[in-house]
């Protein structure tokens, strides 16, 4: 680039030794009036020579690429800034810009060219250039509508299986598509008109999995690279129900499955068990219940497994998945006029939390924690004000006691254990032993009932949070003072010998 040769300028320029754009011997490659277009060449430019006056000599053209219309400065900067030189040796002048440059460019983005005469001027001595010469507005896109396929039922939920061959589709693109392609291979077929929503008739109904590739194109023939793709399953008429589901233990510890499309009776059972961790069982049936048109199955670890049906025909479900969720329980901490215990049953897994000091840290505006010791029978408590003074483990399908300085909400999460057995025991003195009460008894709402399901039990008891105090329901009276009692709460249990209770 001759650099040199621009750092002296006249104001004057000879507007005839501007490009003239409308001469017969200029050409662009693009459209230059605005019209979106797809390009995917390199864009080529080329012009007459401009005739010199007198003695002026010609040395040759400036360009900049922009998006701005506006004519550019009569200043040294923008020509020192230049996108390129083109020489006076060329004839014609062309300058072309390289098709990658404008791989990227979409509707919204406008270029410019502008263009300068770069000339001696025999009068001054001195190099001058014209005015600027604006051309454009050039408006290519290269790029191509993206989007999302969706299968849905009547109401717009996603579905994964189906009876019917007439599917739903829910359709979303960018860069507003005019036409669609919809396949049900990943091979682009015939073109439709874009439809937010349309009902797709499947060309194969055989049962088994199915799914819609769908591209899309704009108003200039961009058609989008992959395909926006959603699968579901095609069902026999008959067929087990639910077919494909994913079950989580942490809301839900069975499951009924039915044959759909009959009632006719099979004996069923469960196949290609795949548990998460190896040994464990991932489903049973309920009892030993295996046969009708429907079946009760128990979830028991995380994996998968599939049901069979025989009867008539035999029948299989898709691959059913047993995960392990985190779930909540969310406990409402107040203080009162004379001490601030509330109680908390710590009954989940991987909460996170595996020491005293770490559950008053998570409760929040704690000072104290405190655990009822079944061996002592009696309270040991840790202050949160020494950390590590009697920061005692946790033991998960106990009760714990904090002791909290203002009132607020407190969420233990967690995973819920896939078996826990808790021993309580007798001693010389008493009894009685600490408990939180888990999720997969939450239908048990009575102390009286509580005390049934744990077995050989004499009282049961809760700390009263309002009061400060004991409230107790003695299971030899089973209607007195039987107070309700909430899952995750924690209660104590007064048992009359050594007992397990299984979770």
């Amino acid at each position: 680039m001759l650099v040199a040769l621009f750092m002296a300028v006249t104001p004057a320029a000879y507007a005839e030794y501007e490009i003239d754009t409308s001469s017969q011997d200029f050409s662009i490659s693009v459209p230059t009036d605005g019209t979106i277009v797809q390009w995917t060449e390199d864009v080529v430019v080329s012009w007459e020579k401009p005739t010199m006056t007198g003695s002026d000599v010609l040395n040759g053209f400036v360009y900049k690429w922009n998006t701005s219309d506006s004519a550019l400065d009569d200043d040294a900067l923008n020509i020192l800034t230049n996108d390129g030189e083109v020489s006076s040796t060329l004839d014609p002048p062309t300058l072309t810009r390289d098709a990658a440059d404008f791989a990227g460019d979409d509707s919204n983005y406008i270029r410019y060219l502008h263009i300068k005469t770069w000339y001696l001027d025999s009068s001054t001595g001195q190099t001058d250039y014209s005015d600027d010469v604006v051309i454009g507005p050039i408006n290519i896109d290269n790029v191509a509508p993206t989007g999302t396929v969706r299968i849905t039922d009547d109401e717009g939920s996603d579905i994964t299986t189906t009876y019917s061959s007439s599917l739903n589709l829910q359709l979303s693109a960018s860069l507003t598509p005019i036409k669609m392609y919809l396949s049900e291979t990943d091979t682009r077929g015939g073109s439709a008109d874009y439809a937010s929503e349309i009902v797709y008739g499947l060309i194969d109904e055989n049962t088994g999995e199915k799914t819609i590739y769908v591209w899309f194109e704009d108003g200039v023939g961009n058609i989008s690279t992959a395909p926006a793709t959603d699968t579901v399953t095609l069902l026999a008429l008959v067929s087990i129900k639910p077919y494909e589901p994913t079950l989580d233990l942490a809301t839900a510890s069975a499951q009924v499955f039915a044959v759909d499309g009959n009632d006719d009776s099979y004996t069923w059972s469960i196949i290609g068990e795949t548990p998460d961790t190896g040994g464990d069982v991932v489903a049973e049936f309920s009892g030993d219940v295996n046969t009708g048109n429907s079946v009760t199955v128990n979830l028991l670890n995380p994996g998968t497994f599939k049901l069979q049906a025989v009867g008539a025909t035999t029948l299989t479900s898709g691959t059913i998945t047993v995960i392990k969720g985190t779930v909540s329980k969310t406990f409402s901490l107040i203080t009162t006029a004379t001490t601030n215990v509330n109680s908390i049953g710590f009954i989940f897994a991987d909460t996170g939390i595996s020491t005293a000091h770490e559950l008053g840290t998570a409760v929040g505006n704690c000072d104290l924690v405190s655990k009822w010791d079944e061996a002592t029978q009696s309270y040991s408590s840790h202050p949160m004000a020494a950390p590590t003074f009697n920061s005692f483990d946790l033991e998960v399908g106990k009760a714990y006691f904090v002791s909290v300085t203002s009132d607020h909400d407190f969420t233990l999460t967690g995973k819920l254990p896939t078996s826990i057995t808790l021993n309580l025991v007798t001693t010389a003195t008493t009894n009685v032993n600490a408990v939180g009460v888990p999720k997969s008894k939450e239908n048990l709402t009575k102390a009286h009932q509580l005390g049934l399901d744990v077995g050989n039990v004499d009282l049961v008891s809760k700390w009263d949070v309002p009061t400060q105090s004991y409230s107790s329901h003695p299971m030899a009276a089973a209607t007195f003072n039987d107070f309700d009692i909430e899952w995750g709460n924690g209660y104590f249990i007064s048992v009359t010998q050594t007992t397990q209770w299984n979770w």
